[in-house]
């Protein structure tokens, strides 16, 4: 495969609702979880049967949206996220744009994790000077997030 071409690079703007959407969806998952949990604790009946309910669910959830996470990560190393997939986005190698692989993915997405709770990490896109739009993470992973609509050049 060839390094990917300039216009191949997809706008911060398609990334952005992207992410919006797959955050939406692990942030209803973990809502009706949490809210499930909440219920469950109210109903319990008394203090001790309550704090029964929350060391055994509060894993439990914690699984569950650790699970998601392997899942996206899994899905970003195929075909896409589900975000990805409504904006027509794929992510690639920036040195030749193949697949970026399970490994790569997954440390993408720590660095992304890590990056955005200092709050500036969503927005290192923005300043990526090479007019690539790769962040941090993107940096680490030495990844690219392409536009699917553009066909790879040939050669």
């Amino acid at each position: 495969m060839t390094q990917p071409a300039p216009d191949q690079i997809a706008p911060v703007s398609r990334r952005a609702v992207a992410y919006l959407i797959d955050a939406l969806i692990a942030g209803g998952l973990a809502i009706v979880l949490g809210g499930g949990l909440l219920v469950a604790v109210s109903l319990a009946g008394s203090v001790e049967a309550g704090l029964g309910v929350l060391l055994i669910g509060g894993p439990v959830v914690s699984l569950v949206l650790l699970g998601w996470f392997f899942v996206y990560t899994v899905m970003q190393a195929g075909a896409g996220s589900i975000g990805m997939r409504a904006q027509s986005l794929k992510l690639a190698s920036a040195a030749d744009g193949s697949p970026l692989g399970f490994g790569r993915t997954l440390l993408r997405n720590v660095i992304f994790g890590l990056a955005a709770s200092v709050v500036v990490g969503y927005f290192t896109p923005l300043f990526d000077g090479s007019g690539r739009f790769q962040g941090w993470h993107d940096k680490v992973a030495g990844s690219l997030m392409l536009d699917a609509r553009v066909p790879a050049p040939v050669g």
